[in-house]
């Protein structure tokens, strides 16, 4: 499944769910930041413009609902943001 939404500036965010992974890609972004929970396991994530993700956060899209169980892998190369989580 696939679909887009804009951050709080009108930037691209395009999601795409494949099983039990959710890829977002966050176009136009200057930086993010993230935190770590004790054992350095990554637990949010948060580009410019938004929106934050985090494990827990409830993603919903046409009727269905995911929860971010886990961060797999979170990387930016130029303006583009790319997140893996478990869901």
């Amino acid at each position: 499944m696939r679909w887009s939404e804009t951050s709080r500036f009108g930037t691209l965010r395009n999601y795409q769910i494949d099983g039990d992974v959710l890829m977002v890609r966050c176009e136009d972004v200057s930086s993010y930041g993230f935190s770590t929970d004790d054992d350095q396991n990554v637990i949010s994530v948060d580009p410019t413009g938004g929106p934050a993700f985090y494990v827990g956060k409830r993603i919903e899209y046409d009727g269905y609902t995911w929860v971010i169980k886990n961060i797999m892998h979170h990387y930016k190369n130029k303006s583009v943001a790319v997140f893996m989580f478990g869901i």
